[in-house]
């Protein structure tokens, strides 16, 4: 063995030495989970996958009379009717238009589904719920619908939140 080969080696060494004593961090499946990154005027937000059943692209929408302003509408999606929710409206965050290039975040919990309206949809990842940082200084959208914000400033949206809000609910007969 050379000498470059003998101190690589011996290097080597000392680092597998060293990564042995370290005490392996396990890390929990729980306080993994899996989101949807999307955007909504030029912001990035999430949702958990688990709130998700698909993305839609959005091609066609039929206005509902006498609905709030951030109820754009319903639209047929695998011959089922479901309500699509402007999240940009609903939050009061500055409007960009409707193009073609939208895309529908189906969300379903329990007997609940409606489309949420995205810019463009990012892919998924895994983050860690431990890792998501507190909103309590937050100055933006109602607080009660985050979970939390990433370290790269991607707000995680509260599923439970938006899906069970009353206001949100299209479906419901309202007694005069």
């Amino acid at each position: 063995m050379t000498d470059s080969q003998q101190f690589i080696h011996n290097e080597l060494l000392k680092r597998a030495s060293l990564l042995a004593k370290k005490p392996v961090q396990q890390q929990n499946d729980q306080d993994r989970t899996e989101i949807m990154p999307f955007t909504l005027a030029s912001e990035c937000y999430a949702v958990e996958m688990r709130y998700i059943r698909e993305i839609w692209p959005l091609t066609s929408i039929l206005p509902i009379p006498h609905t709030p302003s951030f109820v754009l509408g319903v639209t047929n999606v695998h011959g089922e009717i479901c309500s699509v929710i402007d999240l940009k409206q609903f939050f009061s965050l500055p409007s960009t238009g409707i193009t073609n290039l939208n895309k529908l975040i189906i969300l379903e919990e329990n007997e609940m589904v409606f489309g949420i309206l995205a810019d463009d949809v990012l892919g998924s990842t895994f983050i860690n719920k431990n890792d998501l940082s507190s909103v309590e200084n937050w100055s933006g959208i109602d607080r009660t619908y985050i979970s939390g914000i990433t370290k790269d400033r991607l707000i995680v949206l509260n599923g439970t939140k938006i899906l069970t809000d009353k206001r949100l609910v299209v479906n419901e007969e309202t007694k005069t």
